[in-house]
């Protein structure tokens, strides 16, 4: 009998389990927003920032978490202007930019530990016109089923 065992890292280990549960998970709501109606595409956007501050609260060095919570915001703000939701836009909007923050400055700290000196260079507050042409760029190759312009 012959038994073989890795010299992964417990990071790389970490690391290869987050991309097989928590990014699949998070593809699979991104799916589910682009193919379906505007109630289940808001719910997948909730559904994927829960799935990432529950899986936050367990990872130490993980910093995908507040980047992808970021861009859900950013969709649903998308959807709260298209239902002519101007405040709560402005809200999400605000707290995308902010978590969008949080997330570039996770990486900068996940860089300094591992030692890399290209620094991540300060994230500014994106602007809704900022956040809108991203979204619409990202989402473009998926034909959102949701989506028509106002």
């Amino acid at each position: 009998m012959l038994l073989l065992t890795g010299c992964d890292s417990g990071k790389v280990r970490f690391n290869r389990y987050m991309w097989q549960h928590y990014e699949v998970t998070c593809h699979r709501y991104y799916s589910i927003y682009w193919t379906s109606d505007i109630e289940d595409a808001k719910k997948s956007l909730y559904d994927l920032i829960d799935l990432s501050l529950a899986e936050q609260s367990k990872a130490k060095y993980y910093w995908p978490f507040d980047t992808n919570i970021a861009f859900a915001k950013a969709r649903l703000a998308l959807i709260a202007e298209h239902q002519g939701q101007k405040q709560e836009a402005e809200r999400l909007f605000a707290s995308a930019s902010d978590y969008l923050m949080r997330g570039e400055k996770a990486i900068r700290l996940d860089m300094d530990r591992e030692g890399n000196t290209n620094n991540v260079p300060n994230q500014k507050a994106v602007t809704p016109a900022e956040w809108r042409m991203a979204i619409k760029k990202l989402d473009a190759n998926h034909h959102v089923k949701w989506y028509s312009p106002n």
